[in-house]
């Protein structure tokens, strides 16, 4: 087994640094800001029991994310151990944390499977449907928090106040949206458009280019073909393993989003913190537009704005620096221990005969 590593152990580590100094700058400005005489007095009302419950919540979801992982690939043929798999979840989240616009978690992830022997396109298939799994918990979630939010009241505030829509909103969504369904209906053309332009670059016939690019192509169609195939046998063959993945997957952004609603709860929140368990999915996704890690402190921010309609201005700085401790912060940490102790380390590849066999066979009826 070589020691060569698909991804650099030292990038990530200093994408972490920087990561943790930009958050822990912006959580700092909003505590010297925010805090005042009454914040020391209103920390003495804090249940410490809560501690314990959040850190064991944080468990839980770390444990879903190598069960899941665990039982798709078991579901496909490759008999990884538990452990394994649990620390291969670990170190993807350090990857997602530590990362600009978390990409490190699917390098580190595709780059631990494949390294163990499983080929590219089987490592896209667990990959894509783990990731699938995610979007279809958060689209069930959305109608129960829209409901939740239209009940009550006290939300309809926060829609008119701190969610307020710009009127530049509308017109810059219209024109993501154009340039999508326009990508999609000219792609064929500008594919060609590239072609023709890798042949008119300086050096493109000493350097292959052309003979580079279609390869390139060629391969990229055939894994995602392949991962595609792989995809469909699981939803045909394999539902019960999908089903129980989805529950995990559930159970596991509950587990981790719940922390913020928990700690609200804990400071006696003004209005029902359920809804925060979609809304923070959204704000991961808008911080990572900012391609830094962590967010670059965006995701403080946005959760700023929101928070001081549940709890006193003089608690926002708290709840952000504990919230970020539970759902960040111990992901460096924890995560960032287990990536260098396991980054390097062989992980041993059984083939669970039955099951690789099926998907095979499936895989040969579909190209054949």
């Amino acid at each position: 087994m070589s020691r060569k590593h698909p991804f650099s152990v030292r990038h990530l580590v200093r994408y972490a640094m920087q990561g943790t100094a930009l958050g822990l700058v912006v959580t700092a400005l909003i505590m010297l800001f925010t805090s005042d005489r009454e914040t020391f007095t209103q920390l003495r009302d804090f249940p410490l029991y809560y501690l314990p419950i959040m850190l064991a919540m944080v468990c839980v979801a770390w444990a879903c994310a190598g069960t899941r992982l665990w039982l798709i690939s078991r579901a496909m043929g490759y008999g990884f151990r538990y452990r394994d798999m649990l620390m291969m979840g670990l170190a993807s989240e350090f990857g997602v944390s530590a990362s600009p616009a978390g990409v490190g978690g699917a390098a580190v992830r595709m780059g631990y499977l494949h390294r163990a022997g499983v080929p590219m396109h089987s490592a896209l298939t667990i990959f894509a449907a783990d990731s699938v799994l995610d979007t279809v918990f958060f689209f069930l979630l959305s109608p129960v928090t829209i409901v939740i939010m239209v009940r009550d009241p006290s939300w309809w505030g926060i829609a008119r106040g701190g969610l307020h829509i710009g009127p530049d909103t509308p017109i810059l969504l219209a024109s993501l949206c154009l340039a999508t369904l326009l990508a999609i209906r000219f792609w064929t053309e500008i594919m060609r458009v590239i072609d023709r332009m890798v042949v008119r670059l300086p050096g493109s016939r000493r350097f292959r280019l052309p003979a580079r690019w279609r390869h390139l192509q060629h391969m990229t169609r055939r894994t995602v073909h392949r991962a595609w195939t792989g995809t469909h046998f699981l939803v045909r063959s394999r539902r019960w393993v999908l089903l129980a993945s989805l529950v995990l997957s559930g159970t596991q952004w509950v587990c981790r989003y719940g922390i913020l609603p928990l700690i609200l709860l804990a400071f006696h929140a003004a209005r029902n913190p359920v809804p925060l368990l979609l809304l923070q999915g959204f704000f991961f996704a808008l911080a990572l537009v900012l391609v830094l890690p962590g967010g670059g402190g965006g995701i403080e921010l946005l959760t700023t704005a929101v928070l001081r309609y549940f709890v006193p201005m003089s608690l926002v700085g708290v709840v952000v620096l504990l919230w970020r401790v539970f759902t960040y912060y111990l992901y460096l940490l924890v995560g960032g221990v287990v990536f260098a102790k396991s980054c390097y380390r062989h992980m041993p590849l059984t083939i669970l005969e039955d099951h690789h066999d099926d998907l095979m066979e499936h895989m040969d009826r579909v190209h054949g």
